[in-house]
C-alpha cells in the first residue's frame, strides 16, 4: 500500500500550555498524507484561541457546547469522519518527525497486522527524556501482550499508537471506564485481538509526564471503580488465570494506595477523602488495602510539621536505598 491516509486526533480540554507544541510536532511529520482533529472540550483558557492561531486547512477544531467528562469527549472519536488510519495524541504529548513515516513502513511491511506501535519515551515539561520504558517486542499476540502486562514487563499510554478506523468502530471504540484509567489496556488488546500487533524499534512518541497529567491526579475512590471494571474484563479472557489476575490487580491497587497516601502526606490535604476510599473498599471486601508503606504514610499525615518533616525525609532516603537496589538488580 502506498500513501496511506491518517488522521490524528487530540482530545483536549484546558490545554494552552502545551497544545502548540502537540501540534508543532504533528505538524512537523515527514510524511505528509494526514489531518488533524482537535476535540476540543470547553476550555476556559486560550487553547482555541492558540488552534486558530495555526490557519493550517489541516486542523480541523470541533467543540464541545458544554464541558464533558473525559470518557465522553475521547467517546466522541467514533461517530468522528476518519481516515482509513487513526492515532490518538495526549494534548501535552509529542509526535517525533517520522512517526508517520515509520508507521506506514510498518503497515506495508505487515499489511495484516491490527495495530501499530511506535517505542516512546517519558518527556518533562520542557520536553526532555526523563525515562525510557521497557523495550516494546516487535511483533505480539493478543495473548502475549496481555502476559506481558500482567506480568509489568510493558507499559502503555495512549499516545503512539496507530489503528485502522474500521478496527476502532469494530471494537466499540475506546471503554468508557472512570478518567479512562485502564480503558487504553482494553482498547489495545481488543484490537490486538482483530490479528496481531507490530512495533517499532524506533522511539518515536514523547509522553509527558508533569504536575498536570491525568494520571498524577491519585484519586483511590475513582482509581477503585476503574480497577473494578478493568478486573471484570480481565476475568472474562478465559486464558487468564484467576490467580494471575488478582494478584495483579491487587499489586495495582496497593500501589495507588500508598502513592496517594504519600501525596496525602506531603501536602497536608486530602487525608479524610483517602480514608472514606478505603472505608468503602474494605465494605465492598473486593479487595484489602495493606500496604505498609501507604499505613505509614497516612500516619506522617497527621504528625505535627516538625515531625512530619523529619518522617518524610526518613520515608525519602528509603525510597532512594530501594531505587539504588533496584538498579544494581537490573545490571
Amino acid at each position: 500500500m502506498s500513501n496511506p491516509e491518517f488522521t490524528i486526533v487530540i482530545p483536549v480540554h484546558n490545554g494552552a500550555n502545551y497544545i502548540e507544541s502537540a501540534l508543532k510536532s504533528i505538524l512537523a511529520q515527514s510524511y505528509p498524507h494526514f489531518r488533524i482533529l482537535v476535540l476540543e472540550n470547553a476550555s476556559t483558557d486560550n487553547t482555541v484561541e492558540i488552534v486558530h492561531r495555526f490557519h493550517d486547512p489541516r486542523i480541523t477544531l470541533i467543540p464541545s457546547d458544554a464541558l464533558l467528562p473525559i470518557e465522553q469527549n475521547w467517546g466522541r472519536i467514533i461517530h468522528q469522519s476518519l481516515s482509513e488510519y487513526i492515532t490518538f495524541i495526549g494534548h501535552d504529548d509529542l509526535l517525533y518527525p517520522d512517526f508517520l513515516q515509520e508507521v506506514t513502513a510498518l503497515i506495508t511491511a505487515e499489511p495484516t497486522a491490527s495495530l501499530y506501535q511506535v517505542q516512546f519515551e517519558e518527556i518533562d515539561s520542557d520536553g526532555l527524556p526523563v525515562r525510557h520504558p521497557p523495550v516494546i517486542p516487535y511483533k505480539e499476540t493478543p495473548e502475549q501482550f496481555l502476559s506481558a502486562i500482567l506480568n509489568e514487563q510493558e507499559e502503555i499510554c495512549g499516545t503512539g499508537y496507530v489503528m485502522r478506523a474500521e478496527g476502532y468502530r469494530l471494537t466499540g471504540g475506546i471503554p468508557s471506564f472512570p478518567a479512562l484509567l485502564y480503558a487504553d489496556v482494553i482498547l489495545w488488546y481488543r484490537l490486538t485481538a482483530l490479528s496481531y500487533k507490530v512495533c517499532s524499534p524506533k522511539t518515536l512518541a514523547g509522553y509527558r509526564v508533569h504536575p498536570q497529567s491525568t494520571h498524577r491526579d491519585i484519586n483511590v475512590a475513582r482509581y477503585y471503580e476503574a480497577i473494578k471494571q478493568y478486573r471484570a474484563f480481565l476475568k472474562t479472557i478465559d486464558t487468564l488465570d484467576a490467580m494471575t489476575i488478582d494478584h495483579y490487580i491487587n499489586g495495582l491497587l496497593q500501589r495507588i494506595y500508598w502513592t496517594a497516601a504519600a501525596r496525602v502526606a506531603r501536602s497536608g490535604n486530602g487525608l479524610t477523602p483517602l480514608r472514606q476510599a478505603k472505608q468503602h473498599i474494605a465494605q465492598e471486601g473486593l479487595f484489602r488495602l495493606h500496604d505498609v508503606r501507604g499505613q505509614i504514610y497516612e500516619t506522617i499525615a497527621t504528625l505535627p510539621p516538625i515531625l512530619k518533616r523529619m518522617a518524610l525525609q526518613l520515608m525519602d532516603g528509603q525510597s532512594a536505598v530501594r531505587r539504588w537496589a533496584s538498579t544494581k538488580r537490573e545490571r
